[in-house]
């Protein structure tokens, strides 16, 4: 029996109190665990064709690769994998992570740009990744000014984790 400490003595807490007290911590003990283990066990392929939300009057032919680099994971354990090409599709530039593309899953990943290794400074968040395996294409915003990035990373936001990253050259 639990028992608190006053100024009588030792006094039992109430059964109700440590009943809620256990259910809330197992709740989120429950939900953590969840969160942060369960994507280990899940893998999501994705195949996104090149072409999947551009333009419709633009054509294959005006495709060209401005920037490619191969991802190489943070560490043993947030490996990553494949390539990654920064793709004019003749009106909208996407980052594109090709078939070859495979990542550990985790929670929250992202797709970043970012400059150097100052993963904490200035970066441009694409979006969520879709997928831990397979092609898929991020829409870079018009206007971005290719000298401030000179990397694609995949980063977990809530842990504030590197998994991988791809330094872009020309193609």
């Amino acid at each position: 029996m639990l028992m608190v400490r006053t100024f009588r003595g030792l006094k039992p807490l109430p059964k109700a109190l440590v009943s809620f007290v256990a259910a809330a911590m197992t709740v989120g003990v429950t939900w953590f665990l969840w969160f942060t283990v369960s994507p280990l066990f899940f893998s999501v392929t994705v195949s996104e064709p090149l072409m999947a939300g551009a333009a419709e009057e633009t054509s294959a032919e005006s495709v060209s690769v401005l920037l490619e680099g191969s991802f190489m994971g943070a560490d043993a354990f947030h490996r990553v994998s494949g390539t990654a090409r920064v793709v004019d599709r003749g009106g909208d530039t996407v980052v594109r992570l090709e078939d070859d593309f495979r990542s550990i899953n985790g929670p929250d990943l992202h797709v970043w740009l970012v400059r150097g290794e100052d993963f904490g400074g200035d970066y441009l968040d694409l979006g969520p990744l879709r997928g831990n395996v397979g092609a898929q294409n991020y829409v870079v915003p018009k206007g971005t000014d290719w000298s401030q990035y000179d990397r694609v990373i995949i980063w977990c936001v809530p842990f504030r984790q590197l998994f991988g990253s791809a330094f872009l050259s020309t193609a």
